[in-house]
């Protein structure tokens, strides 16, 4: 079924045409067979593949990029291994369409990324950072910003916001997102929703639900003063949460750092 509905995307390229395949997709032996006769370039972080990158930071935002033509290393403005993906998938139609390398790693340094995105920003207090990935938010975006922030140095923190249209499956997915932040290495979850109580169950000790985000903020403020130490806050939640609303409590006025990511 989805690799069928995928295969669409291949039925407008025509004879002459390149197909760009991730080769990290289970179905990647599908679609290269699905374009037989055509040229193929395949991209993979995981995968051996014509395009390929290897992790080179904890963070995720900074990687060896192997190609025909060379290879280089890329520091990406977004953090993450789903953005680093992204790039490969860029550098390889780039590469295809006649780009050269130097241009290829000007313009994934040049990213600019979207606002509320893995967005990188200064606190109000020192030693304090607040990740801005309240853009939107589902279980599949949420596991990537934790894994992202997992490799970040000093104490971990989620604010996390219900992740909304889940269905009757909405909990069991909140009470997952719970554990998934413990095993990530998250101390503290401040939760706010309906949902977000599964989420707070299962991660135990260090997390709280709040029934207004007014006292989810005070009471984060609150920690914050008292904690001595680095802390990253990580803030995530579908966008009707309005979870930017805690960004703007915890950052600084100047706090934008140019570091932003991208995903769903």
């Amino acid at each position: 079924g989805v690799a069928r509905g995928k295969s669409e995307i291949f039925q407008g390229l025509d004879a002459a045409g390149v197909a760009i395949i991730n080769r990290d997709d289970p179905y990647a032996d599908y679609w290269v067979d699905l374009n037989a006769g055509r040229r193929v370039v395949d991209f993979g972080l995981d995968q051996p593949a014509a395009v390929s990158g290897r992790v080179l930071d904890a963070t995720a935002s900074r990687f060896q990029l192997t190609t025909a033509a060379g290879e280089v290393e890329i520091r990406l403005p977004v953090p993450g291994r789903h953005n680093i993906r992204n790039a490969l998938a860029a550098a390889a139609a780039a590469l295809v369409v006649g780009a050269t390398l130097d241009e290829v790693c000007q313009g994934l340094e040049g990213l600019q990324g979207v606002s509320g995105r893995l967005q990188r920003l200064r606190g109000r207090q020192d030693g304090v950072v607040v990740i801005h990935d309240a853009y939107n938010a589902n279980p599949a975006s949420l596991t990537a910003a934790l894994q992202t922030v997992s490799g970040e140095p000093g104490h971990k923190w989620l604010v996390l916001g219900d992740m909304r249209e889940l269905g009757p499956s909405a909990d069991t997915l909140h009470a997952k997102s719970g554990q998934d932040a413990r095993t990530a290495g998250f101390e503290r979850l401040y939760a706010l929703g309906e949902h977000s109580r599964a989420a707070v169950d299962a991660f135990g000790a260090g997390g709280e639900h709040f029934a207004t985000i007014e006292t989810l903020i005070a009471v984060l403020d609150r920690d914050l003063q008292n904690k001595g130490e680095a802390s990253v806050i990580l803030v995530k939640g579908s966008r009707g949460m309005r979870m930017e609303r805690v960004v703007t409590a915890l950052a600084a006025p100047e706090g934008f750092s140019g570091e932003q990511g991208g995903h769903g």
